[in-house]
């Protein structure tokens, strides 16, 4: 996902609810 880091940030908190976005991201 290039498109905006809003859009990473909420489907890595659906894949890990438990972690924030920048950590999942990470």
């Amino acid at each position: 996902f290039d498109k905006k880091p809003s859009e990473r940030g909420v489907h890595a908190v659906n894949i890990i609810p438990e972690t924030p976005p920048g950590a999942a991201h990470a």
